[in-house]
């Protein structure tokens, strides 16, 4: 499954715009799963020659597509994943050996019903794909595929017309909590900070992160207030008394998208007249459909594999430190925890096209003086852990190289 929780999507008519954005696996791209079934008998009428034999179960349709000056060309369509779990639509070529010829990753993962035929979206006189998939929760959706030449090699999301897709149009919002007090003159309790909302517009068209955004800000400054109500006092006595103010900060907001994915970094700092501020990082990455967080569990399949992938990154880009217990520090990490929940340690990372980027504060692996660390790790390192169908495959896979980033 691509998520933990999900919110019910809204019935696409005609077009799923998130389609859209959920590109290919990959042109020629075998499938995650290349194993040969243990019963060919599965397979009714029809052998399982060839080296290239990759489907499991049935074959679920043969399909005849026009290919313009080529004519026609039969086609076997195979659902990869069980019913409730389908993960893609596999294509074969019709003849002895059964050639993989794409991959279709499916964007939805939890669809009851499955089905493929085949349209001529543009007029051009070559066979394009409608997928159809029913959902668990009862939505209906349709994804349309265009064939990008005449051999049909190679098929990609439909984006004529309607089937254009917008990215969201985040507003920046800051909000100042700070204390002041007449006879000081000035601050004695610094809190600002800033956090992203929809705009009225953007509201109407992602109503589920719109949503979500406006629960994070108001979270935000709920929580910002508390740290006000609780320290107020002694702030006002400190700064009565010349002595170091107690500050908190709110500190920098970055933000970047794929139109599918807001994904957010955040560094928070405090002072509260100790030995030295303190500084810490929390991610955000939210469904743009669905306005759930994307967790990690949710991206990748094999905790222990990511855990050595990260532990090797850390100490080949820091080789200064050294990491003590840093296995066993990983290993109490969490992958279906959200990052900003307190109660489990989660990981805080944000994604792009290419990667995920891996943030740790002071405290998470070493001690205060050592400071934080970041590392990133490209898609090619770690795609054999990437769960297929995933909305970490589809933005990488999709490769528009549009990523906005937004600096406070």
């Amino acid at each position: 499954m691509i998520f933990n929780n999900k919110k019910a999507r809204s019935v696409i008519a005609g077009a799923c715009t998130l389609m859209m954005l959920a590109s290919l696996t990959g042109c020629g791209v075998a499938p995650a799963d290349t194993a040969t079934p243990t019963e060919p008998a599965s397979v009714p009428e029809r052998g399982v020659d060839g080296d290239d034999w990759r489907t499991q179960g049935l074959i679920n349709d043969t399909i005849t597509l026009n290919t313009g000056a080529d004519g026609a060309r039969s086609v076997l369509v195979c659902f990869v994943g069980d019913e409730g779990d389908y993960s893609s639509v596999d294509l074969y070529e019709d003849n002895e050996k059964e050639e993989l010829i794409q991959s279709i990753a499916l964007p939805i993962n939890d669809l009851s019903e499955l089905d493929v035929s085949v349209t001529d979206l543009n007029d051009d006189g070559i066979d394009d794909l409608a997928i159809y998939g029913k959902g668990s929760d009862g939505n209906e959706y349709t994804w349309f595929y265009e064939g990008t030449a005449d051999d049909l090699e190679c098929f990609v999301p439909y984006e004529e017309g309607d089937m254009d897709f917008e990215d969201p149009e985040l507003v920046n919002t800051e909000f100042d909590l700070s204390l002041t007090d007449d006879k000081l003159g000035d601050k004695y309790f610094d809190c600002h900070g800033n956090t992203f909302l929809c705009d009225d517009e953007t509201a109407e068209r992602f109503p589920e992160l719109a949503a979500a955004l406006i629960e994070i800000d108001e979270a935000e400054k709920a929580t910002h207030q508390r740290d006000i109500d609780s320290f107020a006092e002694e702030a006002l006595e400190a700064a009565q008394e010349e002595k170091t103010c107690v500050y908190y900060c709110y500190g920098e907001t970055a933000l970047q998208y794929q139109g599918y994915v807001v994904s957010m970094l955040r560094c928070e700092n405090s002072f509260f007249g100790g030995a030295h501020p303190n500084y810490w990082y929390e991610t955000i990455n939210l469904d743009t459909q669905t306005g759930e967080n994307v967790l990690l569990s949710d991206i990748i399949s094999d905790k222990d594999k990511l855990d050595t992938i990260i532990a090797a990154k850390l100490r080949d880009e820091y080789p200064e430190i050294d990491f003590v217990d840093l296995e066993e520090n990983l290993a109490e990490i969490d992958l279906d925890a959200e990052p900003l929940n307190q109660e489990r340690a989660a990981y805080q990372f944000t994604m792009d096209p290419a990667s995920l980027t891996f943030y740790f504060s002071p405290y998470d692996l070493n001690s205060y003086a050592e400071g934080a660390e970041e590392i990133t790790i490209f898609y090619d390192e770690i795609k054999d852990i990437v769960i297929p169908g995933s909305i970490f495959e589809f933005i990488q896979s999709d490769g528009r190289g549009d990523d906005f980033a937004y600096e406070d």
